[in-house]
C-alpha cells in the first residue's frame, strides 16, 4: 500500500530544488549588492530619502494618529454644543453672547471637520499634519472656546447656568463646553510638542512630580476666582441682595487670587529650580505650604458649598473649589510621603557610613 516515486520524478524533484536554490542564491547575492549600493550612496551624502522617510516613520505618523483622534472628538463635543445651543434658544430673540455661542460651536464644527478629512487622505495630510496651517487653526480654536467657555458658564448669557439660581441648566452645553475647551488645548499643546520634537514624558520625569499638581492647583483656582466674580456681579449688585452670599462670593474671589498666586509661585520654583527643590528644606517648606493650602481651601469650601452659599449648587464654582481641596490635600501627602523617602534614604546612607568607619578602626586586643 505504499507509494512509490519512479526515477524520473525523483530526478525531476531533485532539479527543482537545485533551481530553488540557485534562485536563492540569486536573490541572496542581489540583496547583497543592493545592500552594498544603498550603504555606499549613505556614505557618499545621499541623505535626503533616509531623512524624508524617517520622519514619515517616527514623528508624522504618531503624531497624526493621536491628533487625528482629538480632531473627531472636537467634531463630536462641538455638534453636541452647537445643537443644544440651538435648542436652548429656540423660539426666543437670542442676543449677541448667545449669538457669540452659536458661532463659536459652527465655527469648531467645520474648521475640525475639514481638518479631519485632511487627516484621512495621503494626498493631504502633507499639507495639514504638523505644519502652520494645523497650528493655525488649533490656536484659533483654543481662543475661541477660551471665550466660548466664559459666554457659555456665565448665569447672565441663560445658557448652561440657571439666570435665576446659577445650577447647570443644561448639561449638554455645560459638560461640551468644557469638554471642546480641553480637547482645544490638549491639540495645540501637541502641536508645540511635534513641531519642536519635545519628548513631554521625559521632560515630566526629569521635573518633581508635584509640578503638575501645583499648575492644576493655579488653573482651579483661577476658574474658582473668575466664577466668584461672575456671582458677585450677577447677584451682589442689586438692593435685596443677600449680605451673607455677597460676602462669601467676595472671599471666594479673594481665595482663588491667593491660591493661584502661591500656585503659580511653587510651579515656577520647582520649573526653573528642580535640583534645589529635592533638598529636605524646599520638602519641608513645600509640605507647610500645602498644608495651608489644604486647611484654607478646606474652611473656604465648607462655606462655599453650603446651602446658602454661591456653590451650594452644581456649577464652576462647586468643582472648582473642590478642586482646589482636593489638589492641596494630594500634595500634601506627595510631599510627606517623599520627605518620608527622603529621610529613609539618608538614614540608610548614614548607617553604612558609620559601619565603614567603624570596620577601619583597628581593634584593641
Amino acid at each position: 500500500g505504499r507509494s512509490r516515486i519512479s526515477p524520473s520524478s525523483k530526478s525531476a524533484m531533485g532539479f527543482w530544488f537545485q533551481s530553488n536554490e540557485s534562485k536563492n542564491k540569486l536573490v541572496t547575492k542581489d540583496l547583497a549588492i543592493n545592500s552594498h549600493l544603498g550603504s555606499n550612496l549613505l556614505k557618499n551624502g545621499d541623505n535626503n530619502i533616509s531623512q524624508k522617510a524617517n520622519l514619515d516613520i517616527t514623528v508624522v505618523e504618531p503624531h497624526r494618529k493621536s491628533r487625528f483622534y482629538y480632531w473627531l472628538s472636537l467634531i463630536a463635543l462641538s455638534g453636541v454644543s452647537l445643537v443644544a445651543t440651538i435648542d436652548a434658544t429656540y423660539g426666543e430673540g437670542r442676543d449677541k453672547y448667545q449669538n457669540l455661542a452659536l458661532l463659536c460651536s459652527g465655527t469648531t464644527l467645520v474648521i475640525s471637520f475639514v481638518v479631519s478629512l485632511m487627516h484621512i487622505s495621503s494626498v493631504t495630510t502633507r499639507y495639514v499634519v504638523g505644519t502652520k496651517f494645523e497650528g493655525l487653526c488649533s490656536y484659533i480654536l483654543m481662543i475661541c472656546w477660551d471665550v466660548g467657555l466664559a459666554v457659555m458658564s456665565k448665569p447672565d448669557n441663560n445658557l448652561a447656568l440657571d439666570k435665576d439660581t446659577g445650577y447647570i441648566k443644561n448639561a449638554n452645553i455645560y459638560f461640551s463646553s468644557w469638554g471642546a475647551f480641553v480637547v482645544t488645548v490638549i491639540i495645540f499643546a501637541k502641536y508645540i510638542q511635534s513641531i519642536h520634537n519635545i519628548n513631554l514624558r521625559a521632560e515630566l520625569k526629569r521635573r518633581p512630580r508635584r509640578l503638575t499638581l501645583w499648575f492644576g492647583l493655579m488653573a482651579s483656582s483661577l476658574i474658582l476666582s473668575g466664577s466668584s466674580g461672575d456671582i458677585y456681579t450677577s447677584k451682589c449688585e442689586t438692593e435685596n441682595s443677600n449680605i451673607s452670599f455677597c460676602v462669601i462670593a467676595n472671599r471666594s474671589v479673594i481665595l482663588g487670587l491667593c491660591t493661584g498666586f502661591v500656585g503659580l509661585g511653587m510651579a515656577c520654583f520647582l520649573l526653573f529650580s528642580s535640583e534645589n527643590a529635592k533638598t529636605l528644606i524646599f520638602l519641608s517648606a513645600e509640605l507647610v505650604v500645602s498644608f495651608v493650602m489644604a486647611t484654607v481651601n478646606g474652611i473656604g469650601v465648607s462655606h462655599i458649598t453650603r446651602e446658602s452659599g454661591p456653590g451650594g449648587v452644581i456649577n464652576n464654582l462647586f468643582f472648582a473649589s473642590w478642586g482646589c481641596l482636593c489638589l492641596s490635600i494630594w500634595i500634601f501627602f506627595n510631599c510627606l510621603d517623599e520627605i518620608s523617602s527622603f529621610v529613609n534614604l539618608h538614614t540608610v546612607q548614614y548607617a553604612y557610613l558609620l559601619m565603614l568607619s567603624l570596620s577601619t578602626i583597628p581593634h584593641i586586643k
